[in-house]
């Protein structure tokens, strides 16, 4: 049997929404970069307020995953995969 779940979920739309830029520069953010510097700056800081915002984002996914594993024992399956894919599957706790 198979049970197909996707979450859609979009760092890089969430920090341009909540911080009000482009879709361009609410990436380089993500990446690490700031406004003033290009794309390729990944060791540059992250702003606070993008850390709150990625960790936001990665605790509604982590959130979905537990709803979804509960839901699998509940269906008392022994085993199971799950599949995280896009960027933001790269994020670390």
């Amino acid at each position: 049997m198979r049970i197909s779940q996707s979450v859609e979920v979009n760092s890089t739309e969430e920090i341009q929404k909540q911080l009000n830029v482009s879709f361009d520069e609410a990436e380089a953010l993500k990446l690490g970069g700031d406004l003033g510097s290009p794309m390729e700056t990944t060791e540059a800081v992250i702003p606070q307020e993008v850390g709150g915002i990625i960790r936001s984002v990665s605790e509604g996914i982590a959130a979905e995953i537990q709803r979804l594993i509960f839901m699998l024992r509940l269906r008392l399956w022994k085993s199971f995969w799950i599949f995280l894919m896009g960027g933001s599957s790269k994020f670390r706790a």
